[in-house]
């Protein structure tokens, strides 16, 4: 994959990236630093660039870090709803054990309080 050199402004500073990312991403996460470092010199209008700096890091990483435990619980939740953690993937983008049949084929479980799982028609 071709890489990319862009150049992008946090803080007020350039900075000159080279990444496999496309532009626009590399914008939206310039653009993302940069508005949780102002938040923080908005806060804390004394502190120092390295301190803002640091305080939006621990920032988006409990960001990060809250939206990882949220997405394994989820995880779990869809994996014990299709009767095991055999019939999913594990990652993002690995395919399923027996591709779109682990599903139709998994049993049905569903949470009798509030929801009703309905099995998509198929055809035979």
């Amino acid at each position: 994959m071709e890489k990319n050199r862009v150049s992008l402004t946090i803080d007020g500073r350039e900075y000159s990236v080279l990444s496999e990312e496309p532009e626009s991403h590399l914008y939206r996460v310039s653009v993302y630093v940069d508005q949780k470092i102002s938040e923080v010199v908005s806060a804390f209008p004394r502190i120092s660039t390295t301190d803002a700096a640091v305080m939006a890091a621990l920032t988006i990483a409990d960001e990060l870090i809250r939206l990882r435990d949220e997405s394994e619980r989820l995880d779990a939740k869809i994996s014990s709803a299709f009767g095991g953690s055999d019939a999913l993937p594990k990652r993002p983008g690995e395919a399923y054990a027996s591709g779109a049949d682990a599903v139709l084929q998994a049993p049905m479980k569903p949470n009798v309080k509030k929801d009703v799982f309905i099995p998509p028609k198929t055809k035979r």
